[in-house]
């Protein structure tokens, strides 16, 4: 008898095939697109640009002017400046009444925007 030689044929039925499940989720947010702002430019610094009155434009310029010439030791007087104070100060020589005099009218003459408060006199 002879045997006939099958092949087998591929059945319809599934074979279990493993596949290889995923390890991560990929969540997808779409946001709709934002508009930028337009930016503002400033008109101005928020200084206001007005000038300083006459009086005070002089004691600044004329103290300033004072500052640069110390110290100051003549036979009267001698006049430094304090920082912490913002004041100058004046010690007068003998005879202090007669160079107190001399003093004011030398700051009268030469300084006259800077007030005599702005001085401490010993």
């Amino acid at each position: 008898m002879q045997r006939k030689k099958t092949n087998p044929s591929p059945s319809n039925q599934p074979t279990n095939i493993n596949l290889p499940s995923p390890t991560t989720v990929e969540v997808r947010i779409t946001t709709p697109p934002t508009l930028t702002p337009t930016p503002i430019l400033p008109t101005s610094t928020g200084v206001f640009e007005e000038q300083l009155p006459k009086e005070q434009q002089d004691l600044s310029t004329q103290k300033q002017a004072l500052k640069t010439k110390l110290p100051i030791n003549n036979n009267n007087f001698a006049l430094v400046f304090d920082y912490g104070e913002d004041k100058f100060i004046v010690s007068l020589k003998e005879p202090k009444e007669t160079n107190k005099k001399v003093f004011e009218d030398w700051l009268k003459a030469n300084y006259p925007a800077i007030p005599i408060d702005r001085f401490l006199i010993k």
